[in-house]
């Protein structure tokens, strides 16, 4: 009754081991399973990179998630996918409707017959074909004669429209062109070919369109100068928004446009803009809405334009501490920045978040994924030999050796411990009984004769009659006993002693050892 009856422990790496009194004494290992999400999510999102099916993942976490902002990015992430710059404008809500096709009018005119050439290629009969011949010139003429006809019914182009079919189908007004007052200095300045002259007495005059009529034909140099003074004549934003396309100058205009059209300035950028140059204004325009209108949704959209994983992962992180944290947003962290790594072709987003990435391998090898966790450690393209991902990575190949194909170096330092050294005490120096350093005998003392009065016994303590070899006092021998526990010894006549001598011996010199030699004792 005082064994016990079961017993459990949870190993690294998801497992389990027991033992119970039915079992006879045999301890059992299993695997088990304490958070199930964490193991579907990561396996839908291994199996999306594996069968780059990225743009339907993207989607489907789109409509899944409940954050506005969290949708946004992941349906932009979907538009980085493709590829297709245009698709960015669909996003933005920016691009142009799509144009239906024109219905058909009540009266179309009748189909052409077909070639006559088609209808004789399979026929065989000479006799039929040409009766064949003969119906279809016969129909072609039929048709040519009611056009002659209907053409017939209009009136001539130099008459006026009656009014009742000028009801029926009104025409567009036309627009009155005013009649520009003559200028005899401007055309005998065109007359002389004087092309500067007369395009700027245009704009003096405000007639811009002549002026750029004039300047195109003047040659590049002063097409170049005249629309540049027409840009700069009207201040709108509409001129702004032109001047950057027609000057190609987008680095200026994202640095002077306003932060709430953010999204034209982007649509903008992203339509004109070379390749090269995209990315830096798409940071740039990112930067502008973090610093100056902290906008972090929208600065996370540009950055993300720009493929920039440092300012979008930091942002993410930000998001990520901001929400508390957590096991579902350490996966929606993980989500975000596996699939925009996949995206821009890139993985130096690893390093910038290696503690939450062992964090997330930790929660895998929980689970019992232990390949899904030795893969992402996998991605850190430095691990420190101290580091949490280096300690993970050497208990993962230690429970599975052939994940790696060496193993790894030790997260720790290597100390062999073994039996503790014996304390050896040295022969020469010590301390005798009152603290004081003395040299201990090393064979330098000569033997001593026989123990006697006033001689040094053989362990080197000086004994004389009546005191025991150690320097002991026998009470016995002195006083004869008889004394009771409270008695005192009558004094007695004291004879002259020998000098008093401590027993701690002198320190000798190695090269000539002390011998003491006792004074006779007087009669």
């Amino acid at each position: 009754w005082l064994q016990r009856p079961c017993g459990a422990t949870f190993g690294f790496g998801g497992k389990i081991s027991f033992f119970s009194a039915s079992s006879g004494g045999v301890v059992s290992i299993a695997d088990i399973v304490t958070d199930r999400e964490v193991i579907a999510r990561s396996q839908q999102l291994h199996a999306s990179i594996e069968a780059r099916a990225l743009p339907d993942y993207c989607e489907a976490k789109a409509t899944a998630t409940a954050s506005e902002r969290d949708a946004d990015e992941w349906r932009l992430m979907q538009v980085l996918c493709s590829q297709d710059r245009q698709l960015l404008l669909r996003y933005l809500g920016l691009a142009a409707p799509e144009e239906a096709p024109p219905a058909p009018s009540p009266q179309q005119p009748a189909a052409p017959p077909p070639p006559i050439n088609s209808q004789l290629a399979n026929d065989d009969d000479p006799a039929a074909i040409f009766n064949q011949l003969a119906v279809a010139t016969e129909r072609q003429e039929s048709l040519q004669a009611e056009a002659d006809a209907a053409a017939e019914s209009l009136p001539p182009a130099d008459e006026p429209i009656p009014a009742e079919m000028n009801s029926l189908s009104p025409q567009p007004a036309a627009m009155p062109q005013p009649e520009q007052p003559h200028d005899p200095m401007l055309s005998q300045a065109i007359l002389n070919g004087n092309f500067e002259s007369a395009v700027s007495m245009c704009m003096a005059s405000g007639r811009v369109a002549d002026a750029l009529v004039l300047a195109a034909s003047g040659g590049p140099e002063l097409w170049v100068a005249t629309r540049d003074q027409y840009l700069a004549s009207n201040g709108s934003a509409f001129m702004h928004t032109l001047g950057a396309i027609v000057h190609q100058d987008f680095g200026k205009y994202v640095a002077e446009s306003a932060l709430g059209s953010w999204k034209e300035t982007l649509a903008l950028i992203n339509t004109y803009a070379s390749a090269e140059e995209l990315p830096l204004l798409c940071a740039g325009l990112g930067q502008r809405l973090e610093g100056e209108s902290a906008d972090m949704a929208a600065a996370t959209l540009c950055y993300m334009c720009a493929a920039s994983v440092e300012k979008a992962v930091a942002l993410w992180q930000s998001q990520y501490k901001t929400a508390g944290g957590g096991t579902s947003g350490l996966l929606d962290l993980m989500e975000k920045i596996v699939v925009f790594q996949e995206v821009t072709g890139t993985k130096e987003g690893y390093s910038l978040i290696s503690d939450k990435l062992a964090e997330f391998a930790e929660l895998l090898a929980a689970q019992g994924c232990l390949p899904e966790a030795m893969s992402y450690l996998l991605q850190l393209p430095a691990i420190e030999p101290a580091s949490s991902a280096a300690s993970l990575i050497h208990r993962i190949h230690g429970c599975n050796e052939m994940l790696l194909a060496s193993p790894p170096a030790l997260p720790f330092e290597y100390v062999h411990v073994g039996a503790a050294p014996t304390e050896v005490y040295p022969q020469n120096g010590g301390y005798d009984q009152y603290g004081y350093p003395v040299a201990g005998y090393d064979g330098a003392y000569a033997a001593a004769p026989a123990a006697g009065y006033g001689d040094y016994a053989a362990d080197g303590s000086y004994e004389q009659s009546g005191y025991a070899a150690q320097g002991q006092y026998d009470a016995s021998a002195a006083y004869g006993g008889g004394y009771g526990q409270y008695a005192q010894p009558e004094p007695q006549p004291q004879t002259p002693a020998a000098p008093a001598y401590s027993y701690a011996q002198p320190t000798p010199t190695p090269s000539q050892p002390t011998v003491y030699t006792p004074q006779p004792a007087p009669q």
